[in-house]
């Protein structure tokens, strides 16, 4: 076996979910690096972009356009979820164990902030964000920046 520098691999081609390529096209090739005999780069040939487009087209095409509600910005609290933050990307997940969908926001940063759903029934409603800490009490930050 050929050992590849890091950033680097063995050729190989792979399929993507099953879906079978446009003819005469493979799901994924590699560039082959000029340097190192029997390695590839990991970066993929810009005709991957195009047989993924391809082979997704007629699937997408099928069907009428998808019709979206409105976009509705959520609360916690008195504030907007994430309001002030640098690229905020918020996550559904039941932190507290209570059955119940939270909110957790990570942000560019690397600051993470929960906003717990509230109990009743009718439209969610969330708390506070607050940060979140680790077992041992601290603020859990991951220092991206």
């Amino acid at each position: 076996m050929t050992h590849c520098p890091e950033g680097r691999q063995q050729p190989v081609k792979r399929s993507l979910n099953g879906m079978t390529p446009p003819a005469g096209d493979d799901v994924l090739e590699y560039r082959a690096s000029p340097d190192t005999e029997n390695c590839m780069r990991l970066d993929p040939l810009p005709s991957f972009s195009l047989a993924i487009a391809a082979t997704l087209a007629p699937a997408l095409a099928q069907g009428p356009a998808p019709n979206f509600a409105d976009p509705v910005r959520l609360k916690a609290g008195d504030k907007f979820l994430g309001e002030g933050r640098l690229y905020p990307s918020p996550v559904y997940h039941d932190l507290n164990g209570d059955g119940l969908q939270d909110i957790i926001v990570g942000d560019l940063p690397g600051h993470l902030t929960v906003a717990l759903r509230q109990p009743g029934a009718g439209a969610p409603v969330f708390a506070d964000e607050v940060k979140i800490k680790a077992t041992d009490g601290k603020i859990i930050d991951f220092h991206n920046w």
